[in-house]
C-alpha cells in the first residue's frame, strides 16, 4: 500500500488499439488518470504500436505511465524503446524502490533474478506519427 496517497484505483477492460475502448475508459475518469500502470505487456512486436497508442489515448499531460517489464522478446522491447518517444516526450528507466536510503535496495535481488526494469513515460505529446 502506498503511504501518503489518497484517491481511487480503477481497473477496466481495454483492448489495445481500440479507440472505442479508450473512450469508454476515459469516460469513467473525467479528470483523467494520474498514473497508468502495466506489467508484462511487451511480448510481441506487432502489439507495441497498439499498446503505445492506447497509453497515449488514455493519458494527458499530467499522466505518468509506469511499465514493469521483463525482456521476453528482444525485438519487442527494442521496438518499445524506439517508438515510445513518438508518443511521450520523457521516456526512461525508473529507479527501483529502496528502504531507508539509497544504500539499501529492496528490489535488487528481484531485479537481478528476473531482469526486470521499470519504464516511465511522461509528457504526452499533442500528436504522434504511427508507423
Amino acid at each position: 500500500a502506498a503511504v501518503g496517497l489518497a484517491g481511487s484505483c480503477v481497473a477496466l477492460p481495454l483492448t489495445w488499439g481500440s479507440t472505442h475502448d479508450s473512450t469508454h475508459v476515459l469516460a469513467s475518469q473525467p479528470r483523467g488518470f494520474r498514473y497508468i500502470m502495466g506489467t508484462d505487456v511487451v511480448y510481441k512486436p506487432e502489439l507495441v504500436e497498439p499498446l503505445l497508442r492506447t497509453l497515449w489515448e488514455c493519458s494527458n499531460s499530467k499522466t505518468t505511465v509506469l511499465l514493469c517489464l521483463q525482456q521476453r522478446c528482444v525485438k519487442s522491447h527494442q521496438r518499445l524503446l524506439d517508438r515510445a518517444p513518438a508518443y511521450f516526450s520523457q521516456v526512461g528507466n525508473r529507479p527501483l524502490p529502496t528502504t531507508g536510503g539509497a544504500s539499501t535496495p529492496i528490489m535488487t535481488e528481484f531485479e537481478d533474478e528476473l531482469e526486470c526494469i521499470i519504464l516511465e513515460f511522461r509528457g504526452r505529446r499533442d500528436t504522434f506519427v504511427a508507423e
